[in-house]
């Protein structure tokens, strides 16, 4: 009775969103990994990892990794954060999305986003108002955009620009980029809406 078929549902994921009061007093989402040193508190042993969303806990688990080894004397940087995750294929080194060849936006994709990388690329083809006169690369991208709006809780031009895609490490969120990820928002939005109000 929902606005998913059963068959449409690949993967579900649980988790507590944290959120914290504003100087105002008003509950927000938490914006950035917490870690906690109880060292503070007589507890040296103890450090606390708090994430805002499962997609920075890979970074969160760096962070957290770094402060136990500096601890304990371990000078080595923890590198989790961009480890390749099991079956990913590595993409050319230096290279950008937007200038690889196909079959190397294939293994970009794939990287990223493991069994489910063509999810990206069904979005990039049923997308066109978004996209316009898009290449074929930019598709690609408006389809990481859409997933990470449909699928995974961005809520805002920067989440989709920084945690979605890698534009925004890379000093490539520019306002062109921002108002493109929010025209994605806001189909996404309508999208959604238009889904709820057909259930």
């Amino acid at each position: 009775g929902g606005p998913f078929e059963p068959g449409e549902v690949r993967a579900s994921q649980g988790g507590l969103i944290a959120l914290s009061r504003s100087s105002r007093g008003r509950l927000r989402f938490q914006e950035a990994p917490i870690i906690v040193d109880h060292g503070r508190h007589g507890t040296p042993e103890v450090v606390t990892a708090v994430t805002e969303k499962l997609t920075t806990a890979r970074y969160a688990a760096e962070k957290a990794v770094n402060l136990v080894c500096s601890k304990l004397g371990h000078q080595a940087p923890c590198v989790t954060a961009r480890t390749l995750l099991p079956g990913a294929e590595p993409r050319p080194a230096q290279a950008s999305r937007s200038s690889l060849p196909a079959e190397g936006i294939q293994a970009a994709l794939r990287e990223t986003y493991g069994t489910l990388w063509t999810r990206p690329l069904d979005y990039a083809r049923t997308w066109d108002g978004v996209r316009r006169e898009a290449t074929p690369e930019e598709s690609v991208l408006v389809g990481q955009l859409a997933k990470g709006a449909m699928e995974e809780m961005a809520q805002n031009p920067d989440d989709l620009l920084y945690r979605r895609v890698d534009l925004g490490p890379r000093g490539l969120a520019d306002r062109n980029a921002h108002q493109l990820a929010q025209r994605v928002l806001e189909e996404a939005q309508r999208r959604l809406l238009a889904r709820v109000g057909t259930a």
